[in-house]
């Protein structure tokens, strides 16, 4: 009787530990796929709300809020808002831009809305993705023309300022592209994305652990430090601003006041 039941303890043992290398072990094994909006949104996610603050030379000069608002109808809505005083030939200038993405319930991008405002020049744009190509209406000035981008499905759209999200669960070497939306060229421009290592960094007063990512753009280095549960924690842009993520509690606040102002910009399914 004693060899039957230690059998199956024994079983029992080693369908506990394979389950366990299963879903535990065996994924860090595995290097993930390339980010996309599909792995991103593969579970449903709750709102999110990030804010970053932007120095150039340690000074103070802006902010950026990036937020992350699901709808009724199972697509979600990712805003960023990136205003910052820059000094142009010693005149200080205030930039601003603000960019909403609408991610259909199939988890790929369809449409998006951007504006960009300076004193020297202002953009306007609108765009729907019709099968591999992002269609665009543009303003700039007082001209309004239309445009059409080709546009693979499913790749990660950012904008230079713009906080890098939708990255997690990485690997040292891990490679991939995404499309950076150049809003003075009003185009999509292909960047290169790695994974060359972790490092810890002083964040919020402390040294955590980060992975870091080279982002080679325009021929130009952008690093990110992202830490180990995915969350975005700095940036370094080729222009020597630094954005720096400013830790707080969910604000509800913020969300609601995003949510009102984007409300309108698509209707539901």
């Amino acid at each position: 009787m004693k060899k039957p039941f230690s059998f199956v303890i024994i079983g029992f043992w080693i369908a506990v530990m394979g389950i366990y290398f299963k879903q535990k072990v065996l994924p860090d094994l595995i290097p993930p796929p390339p980010p996309s909006y599909k792995a991103y949104f593969a579970q449903r996610r709750q709102s999110e709300y990030i804010r970053m603050k932007i120095l150039l030379r340690e000074v103070s000069v802006g902010t950026s809020e990036t937020a992350l608002l699901p709808r009724e109808d199972g697509s979600y809505v990712l805003y960023n808002r990136t205003s910052a005083q820059l000094s142009i030939l010693r005149h200080r200038v205030e930039v601003l831009a603000e960019a909403s993405i609408l991610i259909d319930a199939k988890r790929s991008l369809k449409a998006l809305k951007f504006t960009f405002h300076s004193p020297v020049l202002t953009v306007e744009a609108e765009g729907e993705v019709l099968g591999d190509e992002l269609r665009l209406n543009i303003t700039h000035g007082t001209e309004t023309f239309a445009s059409a981008l080709p546009y693979p499905r499913g790749e990660l759209v950012m904008s230079d300022l713009s906080p890098l999200v939708g990255i997690s669960r990485l690997w040292p070497g891990q490679e991939w592209q995404i499309q950076i939306f150049n809003p003075l060229a009003m185009s999509f421009e292909r960047a290169k994305v790695k994974v060359v290592g972790k490092e810890e960094i002083l964040w919020q007063g402390e040294m955590v652990p980060a992975w870091v990512l080279d982002i080679n753009y325009q021929n130009q280095r952008l690093s990110v430090w992202i830490d180990e549960d995915g969350k975005l924690l700095r940036e370094e842009t080729a222009y020597g601003v630094v954005l720096v993520r400013e830790e707080s509690e969910k604000d509800e606040a913020a969300l609601a006041r995003i949510r009102e102002e984007v409300e309108g910009l698509w209707p539901s399914e």
